[in-house]
């Protein structure tokens, strides 16, 4: 009993896992078809010549006013033009005015084929026949078209852009909005323009004072940019050696920096100190600015004292003695020895 219980618990979880695997396949198929474009409707296969078909390629989209219907299936060239095979629903009915056009689906770039009605007889169009290229139209060339438009779309903003461009290629193309609308949506963004017209003058100017200021100093400029450059190599070139330096300038400054904290105490001493004997110094400016005047005087002196070797030899020429006076005056006595005009005794000049 338990193993009929057993088996028939097990034969319902491969059930279960059995179903659960089907039905992921299923999502998967259907999710493959949809990002693939296949279809599963029945399709009839048409053709059609165009003068220029660029960048439409095959499994782009087929539409009626924006619904899907069918699909590019290749291009191939027959008498120098492209002729574009692609399929339609089964219950689409193209008659003999149909009309065909090669549209942008973005601004990627990525085209679709648009079918419309036209002028013509009611009569369907035979599966498997070729519509002329006089019932054809090639996409609308936008690189030409947006680029008309560059110097207005260095002056907006990146959405901006991309709403102006939308806008154009639907209205060229027949979609949706009308000329006055895209005319408005331009005119304001001139507007916008003319408002910065200001600034965008005085930018103007000043750059042209610029280039003019450069231009005058063209040698001096180029002479900088050479030197430059050479710096630059001769710095990339010792890099090593700066690279080690600066290791070195780090710890350097590190022991610098200790050696000032340690001696911080001592130095705030130190410089108090110096301050009072700059005080000193200040004081007495006078008598010290006039000895220091007498030193050349003093020093030739001495130099000629020592000018025979090396030792000092002394020669009395004369003596004169001074004495204080009653009234604190100095008293000098008159010179005693020899010639004090003699050449030995004459002080240098």
């Amino acid at each position: 009993m338990m193993a009929r219980k057993s088996a028939i618990s097990v034969r319902g979880d491969l059930v279960k896992v059995g179903t659960f695997t089907l039905f992921c396949a299923a999502v998967m198929v259907l999710l493959a078809a949809q990002l693939s474009g296949t279809r599963f409707s029945s399709e009839n296969t048409y053709h059609a010549a165009f003068t220029d078909v660029s960048e439409l390629k095959s499994g782009d989209d087929v539409q009626i006013a924006g619904v899907t219907v069918g699909s590019v299936k290749d291009i191939s060239l027959e008498d120098g033009k492209p002729v574009v095979e692609f399929t339609a629903d089964r219950d689409i009915a193209l008659t003999q005015g149909v009309r065909l056009a090669v549209r942008y689906k973005n601004l990627l770039g990525d085209r679709y084929l648009e079918l419309s009605s036209g002028p013509g007889a009611d009569t369907r169009v035979a599966p498997g026949a070729t519509i002329p290229a006089s019932q054809t139209s090639p996409a609308l060339d936008l690189d030409s078209l947006l680029g008309g438009f560059e110097p207005l779309f260095q002056g907006l903003q990146p959405d901006q852009i991309n709403q102006l461009s939308g806008e154009l290629i639907g209205v060229l193309q027949g979609e949706g909005g009308t000329v006055q609308d895209l005319l408005a949506h331009v005119g304001s963004l001139t507007s916008a323009l003319a408002d910065r017209d200001q600034v965008i003058g005085d930018v103007i100017t000043n750059l042209n004072t610029v280039l003019t200021t450069v231009n005058q100093h063209g040698d001096q400029f180029s002479t900088t940019l050479v030197t430059l450059q050479q710096l630059v190599s001769g710095l990339s070139a010792d890099r090593a050696t700066l690279g080690a330096a600066f290791g070195k300038i780090g710890s350097l400054a590190g022991s610098f920096a200790q050696l000032l904290d340690q001696a911080r105490p001592d130095l705030q001493g130190t410089v108090d100190e110096f301050n009072r004997t700059l005080g000193a110094v200040d004081k007495n400016k006078d008598e010290l600015d006039q000895n220091l005047r007498a030193l050349p005087g003093f020093y030739q002196r001495v130099a000629r004292d020592g000018s025979y070797g090396s030792f000092f030899n002394f020669y009395i020429c004369s003596i004169r003695v001074k004495l204080s006076g009653p009234d604190g005056n100095p008293l000098y006595t008159p010179w005693i020895g020899p010639n004090s005009a003699t050449q030995r005794c004459e002080f240098p000049k």
